[in-house]
This record gives structure tokens, sequence and C-alpha cells, in this order.
């Protein structure tokens, strides 16, 4: 067997070198760099709205009850909730037999104190499991603490958004042992009687699995508040709640409103009656849709899988590489417009396939991008031992153009 002489090897770990600095400027791209983070984002959300499951039905488990601004007409305040409106709600949700109770609404400040003590004593006193919401920036933490505490009802933390565009796209992680509302709403679901504060261990998100809307058909059953009680109530409107996890909370054009990936697509289809659209505005979703879609991705125990810190560092490098071999063949470099649009398209119908298919999630274009940078840098390389500056010169601006 004859071994490589030297001169191979050398050119062997030039071009490994190669790749793996591009492999880092790529990940130094989609870690540092705003800009590029956001249009990787973009690109991940877009293929979301494109390829994410559509739900068969309406959800069986999980319903929401909006208290928007209509059904507070006649009520002297809109923010914070009435507290004796929302204790009337709750009593009258209760005698629908939900499964359980959700509540996101804060109660991070003192109101009318009657009213505030009688919806303490409600909430003790259900016989249904009840969930409620802890801020993470109360105005009043003591009232908050002392609220929460004689409710003796298990607390669940508030959707955190800690990307750069703002965009909720993942079930936070666990501080403190804290659990998100929805996967404290799925330990009471799973245990009725529990009644303590519950703990989670999680140190990293939970990647969000979207569910499109039925054809025809809402996501989840919604009922607006005022159809519970008051002069509007519709007394059949209770029925639909029955055995449900059912979240209520506020729907209000400016207030607990999220940017999602399917709110883009939600734009077309905004306020149409009888569709889970009608929540979106075009821009963001209302708290309580993004807390049902997180809670029933957990009773159904779906997971969208991500690669974490290390194995995106992994795929970029060996992209990296990969693009840097490419680069080493002279008819690839003559090529170079067909190879690069062909392992474009290629990469697409990995991402796409592994997304729909293995519910992976792969920073794509990142990926792509490192591909590129190894083949541009090898062949830059290259020509340059050829024809000196101009020739890399030239190469540099023939690949980008």
């Amino acid at each position: 067997m004859k071994l490589p002489t030297p001169k191979t090897m050398i050119e062997v770990a030039k071009v490994a070198a190669t790749g793996v600095l591009a492999g880092g400027f790529a990940i130094l791209a989609i870690n540092l760099l705003p800009q590029f983070v956001k249009i990787e984002h973009s690109i991940t959300d877009l293929r979301t709205v494109a390829f994410s499951d559509r739900a068969p039905q309406t959800s069986l488990d999980v319903a929401i009850v909006g208290i928007d601004e209509k059904s507070l007409e006649g009520v002297p305040y809109l923010s914070p909730l009435d507290r004796g409106y929302l204790s009337d709600v709750v009593t009258e949700i209760a005698g629908a037999e939900p499964r359980v109770i959700v509540l996101d609404i804060l109660f991070d400040r003192t109101t009318e104190p009657k009213k505030d003590e009688a919806l303490e004593q409600t909430l003790r006193n259900l016989q249904v499991p009840v969930v409620l919401i802890r801020s993470g920036d109360p105005l009043d933490p003591a009232f908050q603490n002392r609220f929460l505490a004689s409710t003796y009802r298990p607390i669940g933390g508030p959707l955190v958004s800690a990307t750069v565009d703002d965009v909720v796209r993942h079930i936070p992680v666990s501080p403190d042992g804290t659990c998100s509302l929805s996967e404290a709403a799925k330990l009471v679901r799973d245990n009725p009687g529990l009644r303590t504060l519950p703990h989670c261990d999680r140190e990293r998100p939970i990647r969000i699995d979207w569910l499109l809307e039925p054809p025809g058909q809402e996501t989840f059953t919604y009922i607006r508040s005022s159809e519970l009680t008051g002069p509007d109530v519709m007394p059949l409107q209770l029925a639909r709640l029955r055995g449900k996890v059912v979240i209520i909370g506020g729907v209000f054009d400016l207030i607990d409103r999220h940017k999602t990936p399917l709110s883009v697509l939600h734009g077309d289809t905004a306020g149409v009656p009888g569709t889970q659209s009608s929540l979106s505005n075009g821009a963001t979703s209302p708290g309580v849709l993004v807390h049902a879609q997180a809670m029933q991705q957990l009773f159904d125990g779906r997971v969208r899988h991500e690669l974490g810190v290390i194995g995106e560092a992994i795929l970029l490098l060996f992209c990296g590489l990969s693009g840097a071999i490419l680069g080493s063949f002279s008819e690839m470099r003559k090529r170079r417009g067909i190879v690069l649009f062909v392992v474009t398209i290629s990469l697409i119908v990995i991402d796409i396939t592994l997304f729909k298919f293995a519910r992976f999630v792969l920073p794509g274009d990142a990926a792509g991008f490192a591909v590129f940078l190894g083949f541009l840098f090898n062949s830059m390389r290259l020509n340059y031992r050829i024809g000196g500056l101009p020739s890399a010169g030239k190469t540099l601006g023939e690949t980008i153009l």
C-alpha cells in the first residue's frame, strides 16, 4: 500500500484548515450577527408555516376562554381584570366539569380588597384542579406571593422570548425549578390532586411543535367569557368545555400578545369567524393561544428536535469542510454556479425532509452558508497559488456575483 506523500498530506491539511475556518465563520455568524440570526429564524418560520403538521380536528384536550374588550363592557376597568367578574367566570366554567382550569392571568398587584379576597376563596375552594401563573416581574411582589400562596394551587411560569426578533418558538427553561405554565398544566392533568408547587429541572428550552388549523375548523375550541356569564350567556357553550383543559386569559388588541411563526400565516385570515386565526392580527397572537399550542404538544407527547449548540457547531464545521473539498476540484471550480445551485437545492430538500419526517429543525441557511464559504475560501486559496492576488480576487467576485 502506497502511503501519501508529505506534499499530499500538507495539501489535505490545508483543505481541512480552510473548511474549519469556513465553518467557524458560519458559527460566529449564527451566534453573533443579529441580522444573520433573524434571517435564520425567518427561514425556519417559513418552513414551520409550510410543513408543520395539520391538526386532524379541533382539539379534544384543550379549550380557550378569552376575555376580550367586548366581554368587559360595563366593567369599570380593563386592567387588571375585575376579579369579581373573573370569579364569576371561573365558577361558571367549573360547573361544566373541565379537567383542569388554567388561568393565564397575572395577580401581581392588588385591586379591590373584597374582590381580591373573593377570588382567592373561589380558587382555593373549587373542586376542579386549577393552575395559576406567576409573573417574572410583578408590580407588587409581596401581593403576588401572598395571593398565590393563599390559593394552595400549583403555579407555572410565563412565556419568555429570548430571541433577537422577539418571536416565541420555545417553552422556556425552568429557572430555579419553576415549571412553565404548560408543564404545570400537564402535571396537574396527570395528577388532579396536586396542590403543591410542581418542580421541573430542565436546562434546555423545548421547541414548540406548532399545529396548523384543521380545514374549516378551529385548532382549539374558543369561547368568549361573555358567552358564559352576563347578558350574552349561551348555556350550550359550557358543554363544549367538559373534560378539557380550559385556559382562561385575555384576548386584547395590545395586551399579552406575542409574535409566533404562525402569526405570519394568520395574517391572511385574521378576523375570520370560526377559525383560530380570528385570534391573530397578522403580526401577533394572544398568550392563551401560545400556551394552548404548548400544552397540546405536551399532552400529545410530540417533540421537535434540535441539535443544540454543540451539534450545530459540528454540523457547520462539517459543511465548511465539505465545501472546501468540493472547491479542491478544478472541474467543480469551473462550474461553481451549477455546483452551488445543486448544493443549495440538496440542502433545502434534506432540510425539509428532516423537518417533515424526522421532526428535526436544522439551521439550513447556516449550513448552506458554511458550504459556500468553504468552497469560496478553498477556491481562492488555490487560484491565489496559481495566479496570485488578482486571480484570488477574480474568484471572489465571480463566486459572489
